[in-house]
């Protein structure tokens, strides 16, 4: 598993590089899958929701009036962002592929953080982690960046963004490549301009990202236990898996 620079000496920069204001329309989208599959929460009983691979937190952050966050990361520095924007939220520091936190969650929730992952081994040693913590008649939300179908190589996009008191303007160019077509991976290069109080150094980001089929991703859901379908939306691709309830 390949870490980040952002999750490593650059992890201070995510709440600028990645605002939360731009994860509303994902949390919106996990929000009415958990009302599709769970109906509505009881007053005073949220829904309880684990997230692997947490991060800094951005998504979770516009879900906290229905859940009750958990949050699972290696990453102490980013761990520390998550703290600042979910302050409620219970937050632990380990490995997503091993964790038993020896309870169960109305829903489980891996974002692109699963995107480190380069080999299905690992993969599937997250979804069972994830069949793990759901609960009978529960749901889990996989959302890897990009499956083979929305993958599109050399793909690139940049951006600019400031803290909200203007002392930094963080610049950055993303571009990703699949230089083996006959492997299960694509490389990732991130490139940082970052002023700082007019103070302006570089940086970059080079990170071996997982590469599967919608296929692959639904067979590996499945093998992990869950019944699965593909949720398909402009921004991302969820493979949502489903705890069958036991018999009674």
């Amino acid at each position: 598993m390949s870490i980040p620079r952002l999750y490593t000496d650059l992890a201070h920069l995510w709440p600028v590089l990645s605002p939360p204001a731009h994860y509303a329309d994902e949390a919106r989208v996990l929000r009415e899958l958990a009302a599709d599959h769970l109906g509505q929460p009881q007053a005073g009983a949220p829904w309880r929701l684990l997230e692997l691979g947490v991060g800094g937190g951005h998504t979770l952050s516009h879900l906290t009036d229905v859940f009750q966050i958990t949050g699972v990361d290696r990453s102490e520095p980013m761990l520390a962002n998550a703290r600042r924007l979910l302050p409620k939220a219970e937050l632990i520091q380990a490995d997503m592929r091993s964790i038993d936190l020896k309870r169960h969650f109305d829903v489980v929730f891996v974002h692109d953080s699963i995107d480190t992952l380069t080999n299905r081994a690992d993969v599937e040693a997250v979804l069972r982690v994830a069949w793990q913590h759901t609960r009978a008649g529960g749901m889990a939300c996989f959302a890897p960046t990009y499956d083979r179908t929305s993958f599109t190589n050399h793909e690139t996009a940049t951006d600019q963004q400031r803290s909200d008191d203007g002392g930094l303007v963080l610049t950055y160019l993303s571009y990703v490549h699949d230089p083996d077509p006959e492997d299960d991976t694509f490389e990732m290069l991130l490139t940082y301009v970052i002023n700082d109080g007019g103070l302006v150094t570089t940086a970059e980001d080079r990170i071996e990202c997982g590469l599967f089929s919608r296929d692959e991703w639904q067979a590996m859901v499945s093998r992990a236990g869950f019944s699965v379908r593909v949720h398909v939306a402009p921004f991302w691709t969820l493979f949502v898996g489903s705890k069958r309830p036991r018999s009674t």
